[in-house]
């Protein structure tokens, strides 16, 4: 993990702001990152970047590798927990990013910054079927690539057949699936590599029908998970052969609170944020969930969460 002694340009921020005068963007100062969490918890990011272009996206990448300066990609803030300090470095958002290709012959260009559910509507609408598993998820387009993520047994790789990848030095590669070894919540892209978009394998349909099944996905959804809280979705990963909501709720810790924060009545694999919680107390529970369900079953919940410490991601 990056320490403070690992940032060696003490003018970093005039440097960054000189850079993105030059190149059009504008950086904001102290951004608070609770606004851009679903958690709604986190301290300020010492600069918050939206580039629209992949010139300004690489150029700020370049100038935090060479000054030394912590960066964060972040996408919807729907699998994220910021710890309460905040961000010593830089974080981009791709919300804004344009990025078009010509090289994306198999199937239309969808990219990175894409909310996943506006995906989902648009290839549903032009009689496209193959997402709809993901009807209901939070996130982008890109965040959903980087992390795998998939719901009532699919995951967006299933249909994902290629990947246009940003790396430090700027150079942008486009990527086959088949590529990659993705896992359970885990694509295989290298942490620091960047999703710019993506084409998908997807099959013709009925939209009606197709929508029907949409519908019926967010039904599901609706009935099973707490939707009306804030939260990041499932904080833990299932294990194999077993449901990580049901093993929480085996040890008697559905509905324990720390502060505004709580393990949910309805689906214990859920923490909420009930009022001004802090991350310290949904980091509490989450280390209480894991360790319980470790001393009374044996079973090692991995996180599916992810957690920003000050200079970078940190483990649980």
């Amino acid at each position: 993990m990056m320490t403070r002694a690992g940032i060696r340009a003490v003018g970093w921020k005039e440097g960054l702001s000189r850079l993105c005068t030059r190149v059009g963007c504008h950086p904001v100062w102290d951004e608070p990152l609770s606004e851009h969490t679903s958690f709604g918890v986190g301290g300020p990011a010492d600069a918050f970047v939206e580039p629209a272009t992949v010139e300004q996206l690489a150029a700020v990448g370049e100038f935090c590798g060479s000054e030394s300066v912590p960066l964060f990609i972040l996408g919807n803030g729907t699998n994220l927990i910021v710890n309460d300090r905040g961000f010593r470095g830089v974080v981009m958002t791709l919300k804004r990013l344009e990025y078009e290709t010509n090289a994306a012959t198999d199937g239309e260009f969808f990219r990175a910054g894409r909310p996943l559910a506006a995906l989902v509507s648009s290839t549903v609408e032009k009689g496209l079927s193959g997402l709809e598993p993901l009807a209901g998820i939070p996130g982008t387009m890109g965040g959903a690539i980087f992390l795998n993520a998939g719901a009532f047994g699919r995951s967006i790789w299933d249909c994902l057949e290629r990947v246009w990848l940003m790396f430090g030095d700027g150079g942008v590669e486009a990527f086959r699936a088949s590529d990659f070894q993705p896992s359970y919540r885990d694509s295989g892209i290298i942490p620091g590599e960047i999703v710019l978009g993506a084409t998908f394998r997807l099959q013709k349909c009925d939209p009606k029908e197709a929508a029907e099944v949409v519908r019926d996905y967010s039904r599901r959804r609706a009935e099973s998970q707490p939707l009306s809280h804030k939260s990041a979705g499932c904080v833990f990963k299932n294990p194999a052969g077993f449901s990580a909501g049901e093993l929480i709720e085996k040890v008697g810790l559905k509905g324990l609170n720390v502060g505004s924060a709580r393990i949910s009545d309805r689906h214990a694999n859920f923490i909420l944020n009930e009022g001004r919680s802090l991350a310290a107390d949904i980091l509490t529970l989450l280390r209480l969930a894991r360790d319980e369900v470790r001393r009374a079953t044996g079973v090692v919940l991995a996180p599916e969460v992810q957690v920003l410490g000050e200079y970078g991601l940190m483990e649980v």
